[in-house]
């Protein structure tokens, strides 16, 4: 059973392709056309950064579908090690540079199958649960003492 369920919902146990990037944005001071510059004539990204930013580059992982439209467009072009030319981002000028990627990959059932399971077994429990409540209700009458309701109405200020 759990393994038909892992078959039948493989994009649940698929993780989905991963980057390492770096991007530096425009603050004003063109640091991005002299980082591009720089970069042209060999100089390595961090130091480029470095020079024209006064920063450390600050490497951060994402997965790729987490990413803006036109950064995921640049990455398809692109190999580990590789900077961008600047772009526009949401209005601001920026360079991108690849420091890693992880291709999606698939989970293996012997990973995933113990959450399967317990996660089968909680259907079920719930399942049992609403049937018998069901159950509970069909044969159940419920009756209202008007005056009892009424003078909990009038405590609670006619809240319903």
């Amino acid at each position: 059973e759990t393994e038909n369920y892992y078959k039948q919902n493989l994009a649940r146990y698929t993780q989905p392709e991963r980057v390492t990037i770096n991007i530096v944005k425009d603050e004003g001071n063109d640091a991005v056309d002299a980082i591009w510059q720089d970069v042209l004539t060999g100089t390595q990204f961090s130091k480029a950064v470095k020079n024209h930013t006064g920063k450390s580059e600050t490497k951060r992982e994402f997965p790729v579908d987490h990413l803006l439209p036109e950064v995921r467009e640049l990455l398809k072009k692109m190999n580990q090690g590789e900077t961008s030319q600047p772009f526009v981002s949401q209005g601001q000028r920026a360079i991108l540079h690849l420091v890693d990627r992880v291709p999606a990959a698939q989970i293996p059932y012997e990973r995933a199958e113990k959450s399967i399971r317990e996660k089968l077994l909680k259907e079920k429990l719930n399942n049992k649960r609403e049937a018998y409540v069901a159950q509970l209700r069909e044969g159940s009458t419920i009756e209202i003492n008007e005056s009892t309701w009424k003078a909990i109405q009038d405590e609670l200020g006619d809240a319903e």
